[in-house]
């Protein structure tokens, strides 16, 4: 036989796979970067293993704030014997949970009120919360406690879980009632027969040696009787012989 040949051919497809990129869900903020990697693949034969895969990209997700962060898997460089199909991942980050407690304040009626300040207890390293405290009370507000309560106090990467109120005492103010008027009353008269003194002691017994008659007292303090006359002020008369001198 003369033998003439024609040549046939043996088409290998490449098979189906699907990979798919780890996902956490649970991530809860913590102040540093966290991440997720990894992947699976549905679909390998024979002993394939997902480490035949070699040169796709972006099967890992980071992220550091609270929120969302997805993989980007991409063929990259791969040329195996594999049709590959992507399911992308993600990475989500929760917030922190915290507690606040509002310190409790006052004032007096018709003063503005007093800076509003709390104590926290679960931030992370030099996070602050933003916002402030609200309270009901204003300047003029009537005497009595009102709540101080959360108002816009946030930070997206914290949930406050637990807040406590506190209170702003609004305290009555005090107006002093003056003291009444003295009205001092001094009578004198000279050159009587009769000589004695009448004050608020009821000491009536003086040294007749001076011409001093009736002198009457009333509501004078730190008040001195020297020669006949009045002296004040100067130390209360407390002894019989510091009235006449």
């Amino acid at each position: 036989y003369n033998l003439t040949f024609e040549q046939g051919k043996l088409v290998i497809a490449k098979a189906d796979a699907t990979v798919t990129a780890n996902s956490d869900l649970n991530k809860v903020y913590n102040g540093q970067i966290q991440s997720v990697n990894g992947f699976t693949v549905d679909g390998l034969v024979g002993n394939d293993t997902k480490s035949d895969l070699v040169g796709f990209t972006g099967d890992s997700a980071n992220g550091k704030d609270v929120g969302t962060y997805n993989t980007n898997l991409g063929l990259g460089t791969y040329v195996g014997n594999y049709n590959l199909t992507f399911e992308q991942g993600k990475l989500t980050i929760a917030p922190k949970d915290i507690s606040v407690v509002a310190d409790n304040k006052s004032k007096i009626q018709g003063d503005g009120n007093p800076d509003l300040t709390y104590d926290v207890v679960g931030l992370i390293g030099n996070d602050t919360l933003n916002g402030s405290l609200e309270t009901n009370a204003l300047k003029d507000s009537l005497a009595g406690d009102y709540d101080i309560t959360k108002g816009s106090l946030e930070n997206s990467n914290y949930n406050i879980k637990d807040f406590t109120n506190g209170t702003l005492s609004v305290l009555a103010k005090v107006v002093p009632t003056p003291e009444p008027e003295s009205t001092p009353q001094i009578q004198a008269i000279i050159d009587g027969n009769e000589r004695s003194v009448n004050q608020t002691q009821n000491k009536s017994s003086v040294d007749t040696k001076h011409n001093v008659n009736i002198l009457s007292l009333n509501t004078i303090k730190d008040t001195k009787i020297v020669n006949g006359g009045i002296r004040m002020p100067e130390n209360i008369v407390t002894k019989e012989e510091d009235i006449i001198k």
